[in-house]
């Protein structure tokens, strides 16, 4: 809006006479002659002043080179490498999508372009900061998302991209005013496609049609997620147009494998989610360099939904981790044979298949090195040890129990503490002689442990010369933190600290109040010991 000629602040002469002043012989008079001389020195104090910003900004750029104790006595391609160990790193495809990195993690390449000229000109020079991008798909801010997108990439060089697109608010049905802006986002991603690293995308099922007109030759991704959300099982369809993604790791939810158009062959691990009993055995086929594999919420069998045969039996020689939380245990473990087999979890089961996983290790002649499993309400301790037994090779073991009628480990902690020793020449007949690590997690259970149990599980510290002691390093123990559990007594506390003194680990962790407890910290204060701490 245009100001009055006589107060407009926008142009020289700040007070503006509707008419020129002609007062004395078509002249100014000396009132208006005065406001004119005060006016141009105004304007010349308001220019020296700028001068004199600038100026002060200048000595201020000098000042922070001049004390700058990083740019002072470091070249920029140090400073570089520095401002990449700032950045977080990349999660391990196990802990979930990128996004879990935090907005604040994230910020700091824009922490660190903020602190000063040469600090931000190193920073948009250095295209290690700018290769994670992390897009949330929101119509509120879509058009700011594109803008940051295509700066990100532009200051990433050419170096290889970790992309994570995902939706949170976004309707199943966007809008169609709101079609072009997401396409157009796409579009600025498939541009790139040669430069993909980690591609993870969970949308909505239309926009996954459109990473299919990729631009340019695709190289193998380290990483590929696929999660469309509110998929049609009989239409959706991902593949691209031009070749097909090769990934290392995977992780697919909640399609057909049928529908998934990509290079299975160097896959090396995989997380799948809902898929049915047959393409879980089609996948083992299709993998043959997988060594790590997560089934999750596997579907049963319904042989009028199946497209792939069950058997005959499936032998995977690289396999060597396997995961699997599904009522299909059974059957999945029936019909495979995994000979390189080293880590087998069996959590999240209501059950402990012992049968299953006996036969399994049998047929497959492995060697099993680390067990997870959980232990339902009604388990009895006997038939788990009665299964550890045939299990001798074991050296990380790991028991997870929750509910009220979660039994106490008692009778597990009793067996380990008088199977802790035994002569020389009779390791064969022991109860697991190669265990290094026991974890157990015992969590919303009316008994506690009985803590005078925990320091027999080690057994003595020093043997005899015709003596052997399992080679236990470690105990990790996970409650609940109850005040009707009190504390630990004196006691055993006491020979708990004796025997982490003497270099084992034992850690037991309270969980209460929405923060964890050091159960044996918390205990030592309450009787007044004072706990030694490793050097």
């Amino acid at each position: 809006m245009t100001g009055c000629d006589f107060c407009d602040f926008s142009r020289p002469g700040r007070y503006k006479l509707h008419r020129s002043c002609e007062m004395y012989n078509g002249g100014p008079c000396d009132v208006c002659t005065n406001l004119e001389d005060l006016d141009s020195k105004i304007l010349a104090s308001k220019a020296a002043l700028e001068l004199l910003v600038e100026q002060h900004r200048r000595l201020r750029t000098q000042a922070n080179k001049k004390h700058d104790r990083i740019t002072r006595l470091l070249p920029a391609e140090i400073i570089s490498s520095i401002f990449t160990f700032c950045m977080p790193e990349i999660p391990p495809a196990e802990d979930g999508a990128l996004r879990t990195i935090g907005k604040d993690k994230l910020a700091t390449r824009f922490v660190l372009s903020a602190v000063c000229r040469d600090w931000r000109s190193i920073a948009l020079s250095t295209p290690q900061l700018w290769c994670l991008i992390v897009i949330s798909l929101e119509t509120s801010n879509l058009a700011e998302h594109f803008s940051a997108s295509r700066e990100l990439i532009a200051r990433s060089g050419r170096l290889p991209l970790s992309i994570d697109i995902f939706s949170d608010v976004l309707s199943e049905k966007p809008d169609p005013e709101d079609m072009d802006g997401f396409y157009s986002l796409i579009q600025l991603i498939n541009e790139q496609a040669s430069r993909w690293h980690i591609l993870e995308l969970e949308i909505p099922t239309p926009f996954f049609s459109r990473f299919s007109g990729v631009c340019g030759p695709i190289h193998r991704l380290r990483r590929f997620r696929l999660h469309p959300i509110s998929v049609d099982s009989k239409t959706f369809k991902f593949g691209m147009c031009d070749g097909k993604l090769e990934p290392e790791e995977l992780r697919v939810q909640n399609v057909r494998l049928k529908a998934v158009d990509i290079s299975w062959n160097w896959v090396t691990y995989a997380h799948l989610t809902q898929f049915r009993i047959d393409e879980c055995f089609e996948f083992l086929r299709r993998t043959p360099r997988l060594e790590e594999c997560f089934f999750e919420a596997i579907w049963g069998r319904n042989e009028k939904n199946l497209e792939f045969p069950i058997g005959p039996n499936v032998l995977h020689s690289q396999l060597q981790c396997l995961s699997v939380s599904s009522p299909q245990i059974n059957l999945l473990f029936d019909n495979i044979t995994v000979p390189a087999l080293q880590i087998l979890d069996c959590r999240k089961l209501y059950e402990i298949p012992a049968d299953a996983i006996l036969s399994l290790l049998g047929r497959s002649g492995c060697i099993l090195e680390k067990l997870l499993l959980t232990a339902a309400y009604d388990f009895e301790a006997t038939d788990l040890i009665a299964l550890l037994e045939k299990i001798p090779s074991i050296q990380g073991l790991q028991l997870y129990t929750k509910g009220l009628r979660a039994s106490s480990p008692d009778t597990l902690f009793e067996h380990l503490a008088s199977t802790s020793v035994w002569k020389q020449g009779c390791s064969g007949n022991n109860f697991l002689p190669e265990l290094k690590n026991l974890c157990y997690v015992h969590f919303e259970s009316r008994e506690p442990f009985s803590w005078s149990l925990i320091p027999d599980i080690f057994g003595p510290i020093s043997c005899s010369g015709e003596s052997h002691r399992r080679p236990l390093e470690s105990i990790d123990l996970q409650i609940d933190y109850s005040p009707k559990h009190g504390h630990i007594d004196k006691v055993p506390l006491s020979r708990i600290l004796t025997v982490l003194d003497a270099g084992m680990c034992i850690s037991i962790t309270a969980s209460g109040s929405g923060k964890e407890i050091d159960y044996i910290d918390v205990s030592a204060k309450y009787h007044g010991i004072e706990r030694k701490r490793p050097m």
